[in-house]
């Protein structure tokens, strides 16, 4: 034991130093690790809120087309049928697009709220386009039909609409809070 001691303190410049590099390396592999956790939230809270965002630009710019289809035009044949699925269904799919890749960052619930708007959207350009080819209806019915699915389509997307962005703030601001105390 006695020889140990001796050893041991013949060598304490040498040990400190060891302790000394192993810490340094430890402590900065523990931060080393702790901003690559940092970065990986950062990176998925901004483009989870970036994929809400561009989708929420795309439904908006969907349901302005979808507003101001100009059906006179379309059912006198001043437009044709190729200028409605430019003004309508191009924005469409550009949501469908929007909406696939807020799937890979909102958790399941979250996303079904912003697919029923897709679901919603798809269903009035369905309306649409099955009231524009009716020959039973006149063109004032076509365009009263068309008002009421779109109406009927404004309050259902307004209440999901509202729903998903509360849920969504929620979830967000829960995560981040979590992050924050961690």
């Amino acid at each position: 034991m006695k020889h140990f001691v001796e050893l041991f303190f013949n060598h304490l410049n040498s040990i400190s130093l060891l302790v000394g590099i192993i810490s340094f390396f430890i402590r900065e592999l523990y931060k080393l690790s702790i901003r690559k956790k940092e970065l990986k939230f950062k990176t998925f809270y901004s483009n989870s809120v970036n994929s809400i965002s561009e989708f929420l630009d795309s439904f908006l710019t969907y349901k302005a087309a979808m507003r101001n289809i100009n059906l006179i035009d379309i059912l006198n044949e001043q437009t044709d049928i190729m200028e409605l699925n430019k003004v309508a269904y191009e924005p469409l799919i550009e949501m469908k697009h929007k909406n696939l890749k807020m799937y890979f960052y909102l958790d399941k619930e979250i996303y079904e709220k912003y697919d029923m708007l897709i679901q919603s959207s798809s269903l009035l350009y369905d309306k649409l386009r099955n009231i524009i080819y009716r020959k039973d209806l006149s063109s004032l019915e076509k365009i009263n039909k068309y008002e009421e699915a779109f109406t009927e389509f404004d309050k259902t997307t307004e209440h999901c609409l509202k729903q998903a962005i509360e849920e969504s703030q929620k979830k967000l601001s829960d995560h981040k809070e979590k992050r924050n105390h961690n």
